[in-house]
């Protein structure tokens, strides 16, 4: 058996991270990786080895992205959460069967977006219309991979929210009223603004009511 550790050991700048990191004062917000020349680890692909290495294993990546479970930001790190903004939206579903349905919309709006292209978004609401896409490959995907929905951890975590929040929707969202109502009722001491005259879109149909409303709410917060 070797008497060489298995793994090199940590450069200068990962053993400071590793002792001077905690959750409230995150420091490594990115990281950039240069690869080049031949590896210095015997065995090792060097440069050019990590562009075959992603060549071929390019191909895993979809089956990769069903094994990932979306945490919520507020959920995998409260402590970097300060308050929430919740826009014309929903908690999701206790129902698996409510889920479901959900789901069966989102996938039917991507098969929707892969036979209709951007032609699709014509015919949609003012968000949609006035959107610019270069092709809609990664809306049907977007729609795949983030519309739809795994699990009922948004909607059970709401009591548990410990920040401040603020739940806005447009007085003509009818599909998003009343989940916004719930969601008000089960976070604590979270605030309701309902815009009028709004859609789904309220920050582009009452821009300056839908301003007013989160600068005010910065503002009452501490946060402005």
């Amino acid at each position: 058996m070797s008497d060489k550790p298995f793994f090199e050991p940590l450069s200068a700048r990962d053993a400071w991270f590793l002792y001077a990191e905690r959750p409230e004062t995150p420091l490594d917000i990115g990281t950039v990786y240069v690869f080049e020349g031949q590896s210095q680890v015997p065995g090792g692909r060097g440069a050019l080895g990590v562009e075959e290495t992603v060549r071929e294993r390019i191909h895993l990546v979809p089956r990769y992205r069903q094994c990932i479970h979306r945490v919520p930001f507020n959920l995998a790190h409260p402590e970097r959460t300060r308050a929430l903004l919740i826009i014309d939206t929903g908690p999701g579903y206790k129902s698996d069967e409510a889920r479901e349905g959900w789901n069966r919309n989102a996938l039917n709006t991507a098969a929707k977006f892969e036979t209709e292209g951007l032609g699709r978004l014509a015919g949609g609401s003012v968000e949609m219309r006035t959107s610019t896409h270069r092709n809609a490959e990664g809306l049907a995907r977007a729609a795949r991979g983030m519309l739809t929905q795994k699990d009922a951890r948004v909607i059970s975590s709401l009591p548990e929210v410990k920040v401040p929040a603020l739940v806005l929707v447009g007085a003509n969202d009818t599909p998003f009223l009343n989940a916004s109502s719930y969601m008000t009722a089960k976070i604590p001491g979270a605030k309701q603004v309902i815009i009028p005259n709004a859609g789904h879109a309220a920050n582009i149909d009452q821009p300056e009511a839908f301003n007013a409303a989160v600068l005010g709410f910065l503002a009452e917060t501490g946060l402005a």
